[in-house]
Order: structure tokens, then sequence, then C-alpha cells
């Protein structure tokens, strides 16, 4: 895949995306934002793809929004920050909504927009040398990218809006501690722990894992008893599939499940 912001590569059924522009910081341009949607959207489509990891080139993994390119100086900056953001919110929406599971390898920074591209994959592994940071109210603006949507859900009104009244940077310890990274390691283990992460969901009931996704998505606004609903409408769709067939006649021989999209 021929890309100018990320970097793209694939092994054993995982594919990784590196952001890539290092001597930005990984600061998130249209271009990115362009390559980052047809990066995903391309994994939905590869059924050869059953996990992705997205991580940053460099000492950041990403420090939000480029606002070289919003051009605040122009005639017209209201209209350009709308388009700017009009650009970055279809890929961090689909980075929710694609059936494989998306693990952030955060590397460093994540700051901003960084901050909400990590939160919108399902899973966090941090480097101990990485950093959360919702800084717009230090530079006057509000939050985008959804930070104002999920933080308060991930952890309360309360440490959300101290997180985005004050800019205050957490480390990857105490993200851990209030509950939105799943993981911390050794700075060097990042990308061995993400991948053997991702090996290990690539070679589950990756259907399963599509389903469960949706209804973790679902359950921020339904009610219970849709809910319920829904994991009823689900269970009996998987109960279909060769996935199941496999899971249960593997169990009754005493074997390991060989699962397949199917």
């Amino acid at each position: 895949m021929d890309c100018k912001a990320i970097k793209y590569t694939e092994s054993e059924n995982v594919a990784t995306i590196m952001l890539n522009r290092p001597e930005k910081r990984n600061a998130i341009n249209e271009t990115m934002m362009e390559e980052l949607l047809n990066c995903v959207n391309f994994c939905e489509e590869n059924a050869n793809i059953r996990a992705i990891v997205l991580t940053g080139n460099g000492k950041a993994f990403c420090s939000g929004g480029d606002l070289d390119e919003v051009e605040l100086s122009t005639s017209s900056p209201c209209l350009r920050i709308k388009r700017f953001l009009n650009a970055g919110h279809p890929f961090l929406l689909e980075i929710r909504r694609v059936s494989k599971p998306v693990i952030a390898a955060v590397n460093g920074p994540a700051f901003g927009g960084g901050f909400a591209l990590a939160l919108s994959c399902d899973l966090i592994i941090a480097s101990k040398s990485a950093s959360f940071k919702s800084p717009y109210v230090s530079i006057g603006l509000s939050p985008d990218g959804g930070l104002s949507y999920i933080l308060p859900r991930l952890l309360g009104d309360k440490r959300a809006a101290w997180l985005m009244f004050t800019g205050d940077a957490v480390d990857a310890r105490e993200g851990y501690e209030m509950g939105f990274v799943n993981k911390v390691v050794e700075d060097n283990e990042l990308l061995i722990e993400a991948n053997a992460l991702a090996k290990k969901l690539a070679t589950s009931a990756t259907l399963a894992i599509a389903r469960t996704k949706e209804l973790i998505n679902r359950s921020w606004h339904e009610s219970i008893e849709t809910q319920m609903e829904y994991e009823k409408q689900s269970l009996a769709r998987l109960f279909l599939t060769g996935d199941v067939r496999e899971a249960i006649t593997a169990f009754r021989d005493k074997q390991k499940p060989k699962n397949k999209r199917s």
C-alpha cells in the first residue's frame, strides 16, 4: 500500500498501521486522515486481516491535529477548522466500527486528537514513556475527536472534567489505574506485546469478537432491555457459524478449535 503519512505492513493475519510523521510527532494532517480511513477500510474488506495494531513512528504516538494545516490566520478560520474536522471524524468513527479488533500500541505522548485516536481503539497497550493529555483549553479550544463523549463514559464526569479543564498529562500507569489503559510495558517490549495480543485475537473466534465489539458500541446508548435483545439476536446468528460448530467439536475431542470467519 503506497502511503505518505503512514506505514502499512501485514504479518500472520495482523495489520500494523504506523503513523509516520516523526518530524511532526505524528501530528494528524489531511493526508494522514485520508490514508488512515482508506487503510482501515482495506482491513475491513480483507479477509486475511483478523486484527489491527496502530502505533506511532519515533518518540510520539500522536501529538494531535497539525495546526499548521488549519491556517487559522486565513480570512475564514471557522470554515477551515470545520473542514479539517470533517476530514478527521470519519476515520475515528471507522476505527470504532471496523469489525476487526484494533489495538493501540502507544509509544509516547498521545495528546489531543492523538488521545482521541488511542481511545477510539478497542484496547490500549502503553509503554512506560507514554502519556495522555487533553490540551485544548490551554490554547483556548474545546475538545474534539469524541473526547467529550468518550472520557466521561470511561472515567466519570469529574475525572473527565479534570483532564479536559486542566490539560494535565497522565502517564501510562495513571491511565492504567484510571481504567483506559489495558496494560503497561517496557518501551522495548511494546510492539512485541501488542503483536502477541493481536495474534492471539487473530487466532480466536473473530466473528464473535466482531459481534462483541458491536454490542459494546451499542451499549453506550441503549437501554438494558434493548441491549439484551441485541445480545439474543447476536448469539442466534453466531450459533449458525462454522466457528461455533468447530469449537463444540474441538471441545468434545479435547482439541483447540481452528477458528475461521464463517
